[in-house]
């Protein structure tokens, strides 16, 4: 059996502990989707610096509904806008966003904190359930041996993983990046 050979290769098994994402709470709240955010015909203009377009775009995501939950959750957090230098220029959609929420919650905004490398962390994170339909319709057989190698199953994934995995042509070549991945961070 194939799991037993790469446990044989490993050593010994993997302790990675994961669960699937639960729909009803997340350590984040997610107020739309990388792709709604994108097509908004604010977000350019917002992501090269302009504030006025953040704040819309932000207008244009945050619902009573997410206020609520904040409100709901949350006694008097501080809110931080995570404010970022990058290419194009000085993202203005977290401060947009903040100055947003704090209007509609009153939550104090922090403005002292920014990131000081580029992370590339946009759309790399809550699972979609199409996305994780489409990697069970496309490798759905080897989840079970994926689960015994690494302890938990496609729903684990972040939605960036996900995709990752859909890319591959074939369950041979997950495999050995699999083993190989394994093998470099057990040396």
């Amino acid at each position: 059996m194939k799991i037993n050979k790469i446990n044989q290769t490993l050593g010994e098994a993997l302790s990675i502990q994961r669960t699937g994402w639960s729909t009803s709470k997340h350590d984040a709240l997610i107020y739309g989707f990388i792709d709604e955010v994108k097509n908004h015909p604010d977000y350019q203009f917002a992501k090269l610096g302009n504030y006025k377009n953040a704040v819309l775009l932000a207008q244009s995501f945050i619902n009573d509904n997410l206020i609520q939950k904040l409100n709901n959750n949350y006694r008097s957090p501080i809110i931080l806008p995570i404010m970022a230098e990058e290419k194009q220029g000085k993202n203005a959609i977290p401060m947009g966003m903040a100055d947003v929420i704090n209007r509609y919650t009153g939550f104090q905004v922090s403005e002292s904190i920014y990131q000081t490398n580029k992370a590339g962390h946009t759309g790399q994170l809550y699972l979609r359930s199409k996305t994780l339909d489409n990697l069970r319709e496309r490798h759905g057989k080897f989840e079970k041996e994926f689960k015994e190698i690494v302890k938990f199953d496609y729903s684990g994934f972040t939605e960036s993983e996900a995709r990752y995995l859909l890319r591959a042509n074939t369950v041979e070549r997950i495999r050995n990046q699999l083993t190989r991945s394994i093998r470099e961070n057990n040396s």
